[in-house]
């Protein structure tokens, strides 16, 4: 894998190896793991992606991430957070 070869710690092999399906199998990289495969989602859900999904992300699926006990407050902040997103990478894009 290229990040072994660049000699990146083990958990970020670990995390971008899985973070497009994370398993559920308990890794001492589980949290991580969540943020970043959440963080795909929010990117694919905002049309940001590399390769297009072959279906549209929905807020659930992002909220479904999460530990069940957290899901209500993903949902609630999401579009807080998209328009945060959207304000930074606009204000990158307007600096090039």
């Amino acid at each position: 894998m290229l990040l072994a070869r660049w000699r990146l710690p083990v958990e970020l092999q670990n995390v971008a190896a899985g973070h497009e399906c994370p398993s559920s199998k308990a890794t001492a990289d589980e949290n991580l793991l969540v943020l970043v495969h959440a963080g795909s989602l929010v990117a694919k859900f905002m049309g940001f992606a590399v390769i297009p999904p072959a279906r549209n992300v929905e807020p659930g699926d992002i909220a479904a991430a999460f530990p069940h006990e957290r899901r209500q407050g993903v949902l609630e902040s999401l579009p807080e957070l998209v328009e945060w997103v959207r304000q930074h990478v606009d204000s990158i894009e307007m600096s090039l």
